[in-house]
């Protein structure tokens, strides 16, 4: 960690249903990254990372000043003559951990699979932080120059069913701001899906924390479940390490914060197991 200490929230839960977490920056070089390069840093993690493959790249989301309430979507810089590099998935052998790479941004994913234990935030912030260092180390020393952020997202991905709470509270008592109401007789049915989001300024700046739930069938057994993503993005007034760490600190802090404020007390104490 660079001789400092990341704090993180003082809220902890031993089995939340937290079912992926993933970092991202997205970043700007002054040439752009060849395919070739995608080959000489995968050389240096393919011993965590041994399967790779390509997809389409990710576009670009970059958030306006706080106090808007819109984002920006952006096609990739295409430089002349040079079509945008592919994304490249560097996955771990278990298939839990995976880097993805392109002209324009890395991201680090942990994803829980089968396994009922995931790393805390201090650790994974730790391994991202490692790989990014190598990733722009390995630009520079490749002749592509230094990679400077211009943009941080922290996303938490939650999948809440019948088994980690959805039994308890059901669908209209899960979200504290989207509660539904059932005093009297309703003309509407209950939802047959819906998708709902809300979007909260950070503080100092910081960019926003976007909310979103929705209605969606896990397989194998199509069960219905609600997805609740929590995802911050946005960028510190200063650019450097300290200001990186201290925006994924205050990240961190509100998307904990931010999901326990959103979801039922019964289920932080009887199924979540808030510590």
């Amino acid at each position: 960690m660079h001789g400092e200490t990341l704090m993180s929230s003082p809220i902890k839960f031993q089995n939340p249903p937290v079912g992926e977490v993933a970092f991202s920056v997205s970043f700007q070089t002054p040439k752009p990254m060849s395919g070739a390069f995608i080959g000489i840093f995968w050389s240096q993690v393919r011993d965590k990372f041994p399967d790779l493959s390509e997809v389409s790249p990710i576009q670009a989301v970059i958030e306006g000043p706080s106090q808007g309430a819109t984002v920006t979507a952006i096609p990739l810089l295409q430089m002349v003559n040079i079509p945008p590099l592919r994304r490249a998935i560097l996955k771990s052998q278990d298939g839990r951990h995976i880097i993805q790479l392109q002209q324009d941004r890395f991201i680090l994913n942990w994803t829980r699979g089968k396994s009922t234990t995931y790393p805390d935030f201090e650790t994974a912030f730790s391994e991202f932080e490692s790989q990014l260092a190598l990733l722009k180390k390995t630009l520079r020393a490749e002749g592509f120059g230094e990679a400077d952020d211009n943009q941080y997202e922290l996303l938490y991905v939650n999948l809440i069913g019948p088994e980690n709470g959805l039994a308890l509270v059901g669908e209209g008592g899960l979200l504290a701001d989207h509660t539904r109401h059932s005093k009297g007789e309703r003309f509407l049915p209950d939802p047959s899906g819906f998708n709902w989001t809300s979007t909260y300024p950070l503080p100092n700046e910081f960019g926003r924390l976007h909310i979103t739930a929705q209605a969606v069938l896990v397989p194998p057994d199509s069960k219905r479940h609600v997805r609740l993503d929590l995802v911050a993005r946005g960028f510190p007034p200063t650019g450097g390490e300290a200001s990186r760490r201290q925006w994924f600190q205050l990240a961190h802090e509100w998307i904990v914060e931010g999901f326990t404020d959103s979801t039922p007390a019964i289920l932080h104490k009887e199924v979540w197991k808030r510590l």
